[in-house]
């Protein structure tokens, strides 16, 4: 997901929560209160079997990827 700045803090927390459901949780808010508040650029978080990273970039877009645990493995097995 990709959010420009314009984009207000509730609305970013509501679309996460919708996306992931019964695996969103507070550590997942906050990180995306820390990235939103310009207190952290980047925010990784694991939850049950996912992963994720919510990010900052330097145009001010927040991006927020989420992926099976294990999806991005560097041996290259899955």
């Amino acid at each position: 997901m990709s959010f420009v700045k314009s984009v207000d803090l509730a609305t970013i927390q509501q679309a996460v929560r919708q996306l992931l459901s019964d695996n969103y949780s507070a550590e997942i808010e906050q990180n995306i209160e820390q990235v939103f508040s310009y207190s952290s650029d980047r925010q990784n978080f694991k939850i049950n079997n996912l992963e994720g990273v919510i990010q900052r970039n330097p145009q001010n877009r927040i991006y927020i990827s989420i992926w099976e645990a294990g999806f991005h493995r560097k041996d290259g097995s899955n």
